[in-house]
C-alpha cells in the first residue's frame, strides 16, 4: 500500500479523515500504517485520538502509551 517515503502522506490522510469525522476509515488507515511501521509514534498518537472519539478510552490509552 505504501512505503517509508510516502508514509507521512498516509499519516496526514488519516488525520484528515479524522477531522472529517470519518473515524472508522481513519482508524483502518492508522492500522495499515502501523502494520508496516509499528514504531510510528505519530500514527499511534493519531490512532489514540480516533479511539477517544469512538469512546474506546482504554484502547486509546494503550495507543498513546505506544506513541
Amino acid at each position: 500500500m505504501f512505503n517509508g517515503s510516502n508514509e507521512t502522506s498516509f499519516t496526514k490522510k488519516s488525520f484528515k479523515l479524522f477531522r472529517e469525522g470519518k473515524l472508522q476509515e481513519a482508524l483502518e488507515l492508522y492500522d495499515e500504517i502501523l502494520k508496516i511501521e509499528p514504531n510510528n509514534a505519530e500514527a499511534w498518537h493519531g490512532k489514540g485520538g480516533v479511539l477517544v472519539a469512538l469512546g474506546n478510552n482504554r484502547a486509546a490509552l494503550e495507543a498513546y502509551d505506544k506513541s
